[in-house]
């Protein structure tokens, strides 16, 4: 009996010593500084693409703030999700997203992840997409693209960051609300996606501006037109989805950081600030990357107001979801 009783006691003295370490651990990582090495972030496409660039451009200027390096870690395919963070929330970890892994793939892929599952730090950036034609293409601008595609329903390639990525939804909004098919082809991210158009293994490009410019500015390249109500100054002629007359069909494209739950807010807090001292340098706002010419624009929402922007997109994106012919899931 007496044996029985030493156990017991013995084997709650061993909980509530566990109990006590679990504790002070938990409290030294809440209290040691933050960050103390370097910080991880993924991009989840391949590197050259739009928001690679940016998360490099960033990755430099944020150095001075946060006082360790932010390496960049290109993690392409499966339209983003493959790059979501999901390692301990301690900060360390983060993730840079276009608008779409979040807000648009859940609904046409299943994915891993919900909404419920990310510690939103900032917004960073907002941007068109347009489309482009190589030189030798016979319909440049709007009017004769649009014939042209009507003529050729479904031969047509354009290409894409991966089914339910940015480059897919935009295209697919604008070309249903116009009448036509065309065949998305699948890509790691805005840079193969170039590549290949280049090599003129799909007809169509769909990119950010930046990556795709210096092509348009040698004559090699035709922008026909962009996703947003928005002209974009460094192509004035390019066509607006006004100007195309399906002003519902725009989407605007946005890039946000982000990591696993749980991160504590303090840490988020120093993240976000991080990110916002890093956009007033002139290594950013000097950066032709992020000309407010071509359309890109620097964009700065706090960690709540994000995660509130997030999920009224992806109630909003629900419903057009639905008219597109994209092999929803069921």
């Amino acid at each position: 009996m007496k044996t029985h009783r030493w156990r017991n006691g013995m084997i709650g003295m061993s909980l509530v010593l566990l109990l006590v370490m679990m504790g002070w651990s938990a409290n030294l990582w809440a209290q040691e500084t933050f960050p103390n090495r370097p910080i991880s972030l993924t991009v989840p496409a391949a590197a050259g693409g739009g928001t690679d660039i940016i998360a490099r451009i960033f990755a430099e200027a944020l150095e001075p703030y946060l006082g360790q390096k932010v390496v960049i870690l290109n993690k392409p395919g499966a339209a983003g999700f493959v790059g979501i963070p999901t390692s301990r929330p301690d900060g360390y970890t983060l993730g840079i997203t276009p608008v779409a892994t979040l807000t648009m793939t859940p609904h046409v892929l299943e994915v891993p992840y919900t909404l419920d599952d990310f510690s939103y730090v900032t917004q960073i950036t907002q941007a068109p997409i347009i489309f482009c034609v190589r030189d030798d293409f016979p319909a440049k601008t709007p009017k004769e693209f649009f014939e042209y595609a009507k003529k050729n329903p479904g031969k047509l390639t354009v290409g894409s960051a991966g089914i339910g990525s940015i480059n897919h939804i935009c295209g697919e909004r604008v070309f249903h609300a116009m009448g036509v098919k065309l065949k998305a082809v699948h890509f790691g991210g805005t840079g193969p996606i170039i590549q290949a158009f280049l090599g003129g293994h799909v007809d169509v490009c769909s990119t950010s501006v930046q990556p795709i410019l210096p092509h348009i500015k040698s004559g090699k390249v035709w922008a026909v037109f962009t996703s947003t109500k928005d002209k974009v100054d460094v192509l004035p002629g390019m066509a607006t989805v006004t100007d195309l007359g399906v002003p519902d069909a725009e989407t605007i494209s946005w890039r946000g950081i982000f990591g696993p739950k749980g991160i504590p807010a303090e840490r988020i807090a120093i993240l976000e600030q991080a990110f916002l001292k890093a956009a007033e340098t002139d290594k950013v706002k000097g950066n032709s990357a992020l000309s407010p010419e071509t359309g890109e624009k620097l964009i700065h929402v706090s960690g709540k107001q994000f995660e509130q922007k997030v999920r009224a997109e992806y109630d909003a994106i629900a419903n057009v979801m639905k008219t597109l012919d994209l092999g929803l899931k069921k």
